[in-house]
């Protein structure tokens, strides 16, 4: 039972690392990093989220 509790998990998702992922292609594909816009992407992916914002890349 434990076992079959810790797999499921294990296969959860880790949303923290495919929104960073987000913020990095994002700030890759602007060519910029400002501190402003670095707190609005913080913003948008983590204090406020804003899922009509951040829309999911192609597979």
């Amino acid at each position: 039972m434990i076992l079959s509790s810790a797999l499921y998990f294990a296969t959860l998702p880790n949303y923290d690392r495919i929104d960073n992922d987000l913020k990095y292609r994002y700030i890759k594909m602007k060519g910029e990093a400002t501190p402003k816009r670095i707190a609005e992407l913080e913003e948008i992916f983590e204090q406020n989220r804003d899922n009509a914002k951040i829309r999911p890349l192609p597979a």
